[in-house]
Parts: structure tokens; C-alpha cells; sequence
């Protein structure tokens, strides 16, 4: 309390600080058993047969401490940054889901290269400092407000809900167009409210020509504006299933809400 009163920050330097601490532990973690930082050599030897082998084997204690080491590099590298540059608080909460999904294209591209273990692990930490660096260059300029930081990634989870529930409704059964889809669809979501938020901010918070984000075409009133239809999972009652009260999942996309 002593150092925070002495020290002062604002929401856009915590939020930074606090998930550079996150983004540390995670990084140091991934980077350690890419690289087998820590790692030992262990030998077995037989004196009668004069037979040896040997293997390398992760200690108990080497992903803790590089847990903490990268962790508390990343609060003092967060709080560096952060004091020289100041973020908002939008800015902040960017760069932050811009590292989270740049973790998931990260992993997704690396699916799709055939990568596996320490290969999957590089391309998706590759990944998270890609989408960090891209939202760090590209969010001050925009100057965008934590609330479109929210929404953007909203309607990223959205997509990608809906591109899952497009391969269980397809039951697509290979690995690489299963993870290919949702990716999709989830860069699609994040892409189309981007350009939606940043129209916005531009035209000004009431309303303008876009709305909501559920479905193409809103109604509030008498005023019609347009907006991002996101595919959503749902469950519905088939024809030839009606009889036994089953329902099979199915991919619902609203084109248009209303409300008076």
C-alpha cells in the first residue's frame, strides 16, 4: 500500500503490469521446455555388462523457478514500459487480448504445419509475441477504449463458437480443417468488429449506421442501422426426428432483431 500511494498508477498501467506478469510466467514456461533450459543428464551404467545409457530428465524444479523468474521480469518489464508510455486502459486491455489471440492463431497455424510438441509449443508462443507486438504498434494509434477492446474480442469468441459448432454440424473429422474453420471464423468475428467499433469511434458513440453485433439488420424504434450477423450454435427439432422429441445442433445466423 505504502509503495502504490507513494507510486501512483493508472487502470492502463495496472492492467499492463498485470498481465505483463501473466505473459511472463507463460512465455518463461514455454521457452524453458522448448529450449530444455534446466534440464539434466542422467546415466545408467552396468559394470558387468559395461553397458550405458543415457537421457535427459526436467528437474521439479526448474519449471517453478522459471515460473517466477519470468513472472517477476514480466511485472518489472511491465512497469518500466508502462510508466514510460502511459497507456489508457483500452490500450492496455488490447494488447492484451491481442497477445491471448495471437496464442490461439499461433496454435492453430502451427496445427495446420503439422507441428508437434516443442514445434506446437514454439509456433504458439511465437504466436502470443506476434499478436502482442501487432496490438501494441497498431492500438495507441487508434486510440481505442476498453470497452471496443471487449466487444472486438466478444465477437471473436463468437466466430469462433461458430466454428465449432460448423464442424460439429459438418462432423468434420479432420484435424486440420476442424482447427482451420473455428480459426476462420473467429478472425473473421475479430476483423469485422474492428472495423465496426473503429466506424464508431469516428462517427461517434450513438449509433450512426452500425448496432448491435448480433445480427445484420437492427430496428430500435424507427431507426434501422446495420450490424456483424454472428453465426451462433443451437439446437433445433427436425423433421424426421420430430416424432421421437430429439434434436440434432444446427448453426443459427440473425438477420434481423428488433425492438419497440
Amino acid at each position: 500500500k505504502a509503495l502504490t500511494n507513494r507510486y501512483p498508477g493508472t487502470s492502463g498501467q495496472a492492467t499492463a503490469i498485470s498481465f505483463a506478469s501473466v505473459w511472463g510466467t507463460f512465455q518463461s514456461i514455454g521457452w524453458r521446455s522448448v529450449l530444455d533450459i534446466g534440464d539434466e543428464a542422467q546415466c545408467y551404467f552396468d559394470p558387468y555388462s559395461n553397458y550405458q545409457d543415457c537421457w535427459r530428465y526436467t528437474p521439479d524444479e526448474a519449471p517453478w523457478t522459471a515460473a517466477l523468474i519470468g513472472g517477476l521480469v514480466g511485472i518489472a518489464g511491465g512497469t518500466v514500459i508502462s510508466r514510460a508510455t502511459d497507456p489508457s486502459a483500452g490500450t492496455a486491455t488490447m494488447i492484451q487480448f491481442g497477445a491471448l489471440w495471437g496464442t490461439w492463431f499461433g496454435l492453430a497455424s502451427g496445427v495446420l504445419a503439422d507441428a508437434a510438441d516443442d514445434g506446437l509449443l514454439t509456433w504458439t508462443l511465437l504466436g502470443s509475441d506476434a499478436g502482442l507486438l501487432a496490438t501494441a504498434l497498431t492500438s495507441a494509434q487508434w486510440d481505442v477504449t476498453a470497452g471496443q477492446a471487449w466487444l472486438i474480442t466478444a465477437a471473436g469468441l463468437a466466430g469462433g463458437i461458430g466454428g465449432l459448432g460448423l464442424d460439429l454440424l459438418f462432423e468434420v473429422e479432420d484435424d486440420k480443417t476442424a482447427v482451420a474453420i473455428p480459426a476462420l471464423t473467429s478472425a473473421a468475428g475479430l476483423l469485422a468488429a474492428a472495423v465496426l467499433t473503429h466506424s464508431r469511434s469516428i462517427n461517434g458513440d450513438n449509433g450512426g449506421r452500425f448496432g448491435s453485433l448480433g445480427s445484420l439488420v437492427n430496428l430500435s424504434g424507427s431507426e434501422w442501422s446495420l450490424g456483424l450477423p454472428i453465426p451462433q450454435p443451437t439446437a433445433f427439432n427436425r423433421p424426421d426426428l420430430a416424432r421421437s422429441h430429439q434434436t440434432a445442433l444446427g448453426v443459427r445466423v440473425p438477420l434481423l432483431t428488433g425492438s419497440f
